[in-house]
């Protein structure tokens, strides 16, 4: 019996990712695909699309491409630390998004606005006479 196969469309659709994403998986290594004989076009089996989806995995966790190269060769541990990093790189991320909208908060409640709205008022005004 014969291994069912999947186009790179079926593929990218079952891993809920593109099918653009899985040829630059594969250009970094990360998967792998089959060729058909006749057409040269990517054909993933079945063994192909559940390593693909451990990298849909720590992708939608946010681990980047780059921490991935080599996942078939990383150990737990390794991708233990990958995803602590993620995880450092998601908060500071939600750090200066949070100091970003306080500041910007403050603007908005501050004199500065009052200020900012009052310049822009006369600015309009120049090129309205």
């Amino acid at each position: 019996m014969e291994p069912v196969l999947y186009d790179i469309k079926d593929a990218a659709r079952y891993l809920g990712v593109a099918p653009s994403t899985l040829r630059y998986w594969e250009r970094e290594g990360l998967v792998r695909a089959g060729r058909n004989r006749g057409n040269d076009y990517r054909q993933y089996a079945l063994h192909d699309l559940i390593d693909a989806s451990e990298i849909a995995f720590y992708r939608r966790l946010g681990v980047p491409v780059r921490e991935l190269a080599g996942y078939r060769t990383l150990s737990a541990r390794d991708l233990d630390d990958a995803l602590d990093r993620t995880a450092r790189d998601v908060e500071q991320r939600i750090a200066e998004g949070q100091s970003a909208a306080d500041a910007e908060a403050e603007f908005l409640t501050d004199d500065h606005f009052e200020a900012w709205y009052q310049d822009i008022c006369s600015q309009l005004k120049q090129y309205e006479g």
